[in-house]
């Protein structure tokens, strides 16, 4: 069930991590903030692998 509350650490490593202020946080999720321009001014910072990055542009 992907909407179930988990408590506790996650059973295993995040595939992407975003990192970024809560002002920006709900900017972006409002549409208020484009991510590709919060990212290239450092606002909205991540890690991840080649592949996911790959399916993270398709998204964009």
């Amino acid at each position: 069930m992907a909407d179930a509350v988990r408590h506790g650490p996650p059973a295993e490593r995040a595939q992407i991590r975003l990192a970024m202020a809560g002002d920006d946080l709900v900017a972006l999720a409002e549409g208020r903030l484009d991510f590709v321009r919060a990212w290239g001014t450092g606002r909205v910072r991540f890690e991840a692998g080649l592949r996911d990055l790959l399916r993270l542009r398709s998204l964009l």
